[in-house]
């Protein structure tokens, strides 16, 4: 009864057996008989159970023992979910035609499907003994005494499988599982050591046999065994993890860590445990070819997975292509909306690559998600601002400084940018001294120090405090190349061109990004007047990963 469909052609071919002799007086009955099966068997084809419910008894009146009539009406019960009557007229079915094997195989699953394991594998040695060839009575009166919890029945059925079929891979394993449940580890070593034997490096064999010898601490065993199983089944990821980790703690550094890498574009390791291997190689390799390959597989494999975008971006940071990040963090948000660590990162890059379109939109999806957070709305104020949409920058501005809670130099980056857009509401001085107000708490913050003075360059009225501020960023960091590549833009904006290409030189060659550098000489050469020249080295720029609001306005 545990299978959910049964062939109807059994029902045919069960109705359909030829009577040993039929007398003249019984031939009326024995028409009447087939006539009302068909009939039964029509309607129940239909799902039309009332009719065939019908036939079937008027069936049981002219045969109480028609073994096919009582199995219909099984069926017919089954299908209505009406399991204490199914099982009745199945066993009446069986009881009327013993020698029926398919009976007796229904009778063995529907004990199985009730939970009664022993009727079960009963019914299964029942079968066994009339055909001992038969593969699949051997295997459900197995487990149907392991679930009766009767080891020592299943291990019989095993010994009595093994004379008439003899050895082979699964009946090793049963053994082992059987054994092991008996509580008697060393004869299911014993059973595995054999089935090695006889089917050599077998991966099914190996891999419990290596588990049951760690779990022993018998670890020279059981890595001679991992290594086997790292050839027998070289599409073993776990394995080759095992058998890499072991290398590596055993000082065989580069041969440990090409296995563990292998074992991640194979089968056997958890999504999650992948990562963990991908995310230590980059931290540990950074941005190498080999771990471009491993994780753009990883994600090609599960194109759904959030974490395998995520890692993309990660290695796309360390090998500073963020706007390559962005674009993965982005696609793992559609996915998993809810993760706040990775928005956090998202906003970041675009706000630090000036995306400004991007990170005004992606703040507000943000905000409709995290709306108590301060930060998407000091990226929205910072987006606004620099898309010159200064009522809407106030407002996320005000908005946002509400929600910070303990955090004074977040607090501080709210008060600067509200500073800023006072500029036009109220005399230079007074914003002046609102700028030193923000400044007096946190005087070694240069990062917020450049952003204003950045913000101000190109006013003169605040031409000094801008020098001021750049002043004190290269003086608490002189190798900082943002804060170099501060001093070219101001002297830039003074058309000192002069000193503006000796400033972006020295900030390159402290690390400043080409992307920017390029974008800096386009700029020069626009102030000279080479226009060709400078859309060139913008064009370059892009190429380079500049993808800023401000580069493609200056595009044609």
């Amino acid at each position: 009864m545990g299978k959910i469909c049964l062939p109807l052609l059994c029902l045919t071919i069960l109705g359909c057996k030829p009577p040993e002799s039929i007398t003249s007086s019984a031939s009326s009955n024995q028409f009447l008989e087939i006539q009302k099966y068909h009939e039964a068997l029509r309607a129940y084809c239909k799902r039309d159970y009332t009719t065939a419910l019908a036939s079937s008894n008027d069936l049981l009146r002219y045969n109480p023992n028609h073994d096919a009539g009582l199995y219909l009406i099984s069926k017919i019960y089954f299908d209505q979910e009406n399991m204490s009557e199914a099982s009745n007229y199945l066993l009446q079915a069986g009881n009327a035609d013993p020698e029926n094997d398919f009976i007796t195989q229904e009778i063995g699953y529907m004990y199985s499907s009730t939970g009664n394991y022993k009727k079960a594998a009963q019914m299964s040695e029942m079968l066994i003994q009339k055909n001992p060839y038969q593969s699949e009575h051997y295997y459900t009166g197995f487990e149907n005494y392991l679930k009766a919890e009767d080891s020592k029945a299943a291990l019989r059925i095993l010994t009595l499988q093994e004379k008439n079929l003899g050895t082979s891979i699964e009946l090793y394993l049963r053994k082992y599982r059987a054994f092991l449940i008996e509580g008697q580890p060393d004869k299911a070593y014993k059973e595995l050591e054999r089935g090695l034997q006889e089917f050599s490096a077998e991966p099914r064999l190996l891999a419990p046999l290596i588990d049951l010898y760690i779990e022993t601490n018998k670890e020279e065993k059981a890595m001679s065994l991992l290594k086997q199983l790292c050839f027998s089944d070289p599409e073993n990821g776990y394995a080759r993890y095992l058998y890499g980790d072991y290398l590596k703690k055993q000082g065989q550094i580069t041969e440990g860590r090409r296995l563990i890498n292998e074992s991640v574009l194979l089968k056997g390791l958890s999504v999650e445990k992948k990562a963990e291997i991908v995310l230590e190689n980059i931290k540990s390799t950074g941005c190498i070819e080999e771990n471009r390959y491993i994780t753009l597989s990883l994600l090609k494999q599960n194109p759904k997975d959030f974490v395998t975008y995520t890692l993309n971006g990660d290695l796309m940071m360390e090998c500073d292509e963020p706007f390559s990040a962005l674009t993965y963090y982005l696609q793992a948000l559609t996915i998993s909306p809810n993760a706040y660590p990775v928005w956090s990162a998202a906003l970041m890059i675009a706000y630090r690559e000036a995306i400004w379109d991007s990170l005004c939109a992606n703040s507000t999806r943000c905000i409709g998600l995290f709306p108590l957070q301060p930060l998407p709305y000091l990226m929205l104020g910072i987006a606004n601002y620099n898309l010159n949409q200064i009522k809407e920058a106030e407002t996320a501005f005000q908005l946002g400084k509400a929600y910070v809670i303990d955090n004074p130099e977040l607090e501080l980056q709210f008060d600067a940018y509200i500073s800023l857009l006072s500029l036009s509401q109220g005399p230079t001085n007074l914003v002046k001294s609102r700028f030193y107000e923000v400044f007096k708490d946190f005087p070694q913050n240069c990062v917020l120090k450049a952003e204003m003075a950045e913000c101000l360059m190109g006013n003169k009225n605040f031409e000094s405090f801008v020098d001021s501020l750049i002043q004190d960023c290269n003086d608490h960091n002189p190798n900082q190349s943002y804060f170099i590549a501060l001093k070219a833009k101001h002297y830039l904006t003074q058309k000192n061109l002069e000193l503006a290409q000796e400033w972006i030189n020295k900030a390159e060659i402290s690390g400043y990004p080409l992307r920017w550098c390029l974008e800096f000489r386009g700029d020069l050469f626009f102030e000279k007047g080479n226009n060709n020249m400078a859309v060139k080295l913008w064009k370059e720029a892009v190429t380079n990963g500049n993808h800023s609001l401000r580069l493609r306005k200056k595009l044609p």
